[in-house]
Parts: C-alpha cells; structure tokens; sequence
C-alpha cells in the first residue's frame, strides 16, 4: 500500500490591523488572530501558547530594537510608521534578525514569526502594512518618553528638595553634598544592519 501524500501546509491568513488598541484580549479574538490557523498552531491560545506571553516578546522585541535604533530615528516624528520607507524596512530587518537570535524554542518562534507574516499585508493599504511590527515599535516609543518622563520629574523633584534644605538655618557647620543625576544602563554595541535577513519557517 502507498505512502499517503504529505499534506501541503496551511497557508498563512492575513491579519488586518483591527479597530482600537490592540490589547492582548482583542489580539487573541476572531477578529484579529483568533482564526483557525493560530488556533492550530497555538492550540487555541491557551493549550500550547498563550496571546499575553507572546504579545510581551513581541514588544520586548521592539522595545530591544527601538534602544539599538534609536539614533536613526526622528524624536519629532510620533508614530513609528510615519518614518520613511527606507527607516521602516531596515528597523524591521533588525526587529528580524533578532527574533531568530532570541532564546526560544523553534516552535514558540515560529508562532510569533508566522504572526509577523499574517501581517505584512504588502498588497493592502498602508495602514495594514506590517502593523503588529509597527505597533511594537511605537510600544516602545511611548515607554521610551514615559521613563524620560519621569526621570526629568525626578531630577525637578531633587532639585526642589535640596534647595529647600539650603534654606534651613543651622548653627552646626555643615557639609555640602554633591547629588549626581542616575545616568542611563549602558548599552551594548549595536550591530550593523545586514543587506537582508530572511527568516523561514521551520517545519
């Protein structure tokens, strides 16, 4: 009796980008990635892989590639996606390359690579081009301005704190104290962007 045929794999859908923020409940509902091709391979969102894990790598992804870009990127230009095409496509090449250097098993990448494909949407508008990628990265923007945020209202703070002690009248001699401002975690190197990266899925 012959072998039966292998059974070509399931195309990957596209994914459009959904209406509102995309938080993980709407990322895992049939609206977005809630269709029977992630709910194969994830086995339904909750038996293999869950949405909130995955989602987090992603942006953990794109916050890693946002530190190592950023001084490519325009800080007057809000949305990530508003840069030019050249910036969008080479920032992918490196969100990319670093997804296949992540520590992860095979199977969990190729969920959230198989994710990044459903969403490329090369042929549609604009809007629905590579929007999962994007919206890591503008993730990480807005944490990004959030801490900076916060550390200059930090640095207002000690301010305010020590020249309100320097008011204080005291008959003891006293003793001036240097305040120095936390500094930034030093970063590793970035590396260089490679011509092109391309990732499969591995069977």
């Amino acid at each position: 009796m012959p072998a039966l045929a292998p059974h070509p794999p399931e195309p990957i859908p596209a994914v459009l980008k959904p209406r509102g923020k995309p938080t993980v409940r709407l990322l895992a509902s049939e609206q977005v990635f809630g269709v029977p091709y992630f709910h194969g391979v994830t086995g339904n969102w909750s038996e293999k892989f869950k949405m909130g894990p995955v989602s987090q790598d992603i942006k953990k992804l794109g916050k890693l590639v946002f530190v190592e870009q950023k001084k490519n990127l325009n800080p007057r230009i809000n949305k990530f996606e508003d840069h030019g095409e050249y910036i969008v496509q080479a920032t992918y090449r490196r969100f990319c390359h670093h997804l296949a250097d992540a520590k992860m098993p095979d199977e969990y990448r190729n969920v959230i690579i198989a994710m990044l494909s459903a969403t490329e949407n090369s042929k549609r508008d604009e809007k629905h081009q590579m929007w999962l990628f994007k919206w890591s990265m503008n993730q990480a923007k807005k944490r990004n301005a959030k801490r900076k945020a916060d550390r200059i209202d930090g640095e207002v703070e000690d301010s305010s704190s020590t020249k309100r002690l320097r008011t204080i009248p005291t008959a003891a001699k006293t003793t001036s104290t240097k305040i120095y401002s936390s500094g930034e975690r030093e970063l590793k190197k970035p590396l260089s962007v490679a011509e092109s990266t391309n990732i499969l899925l591995i069977a």
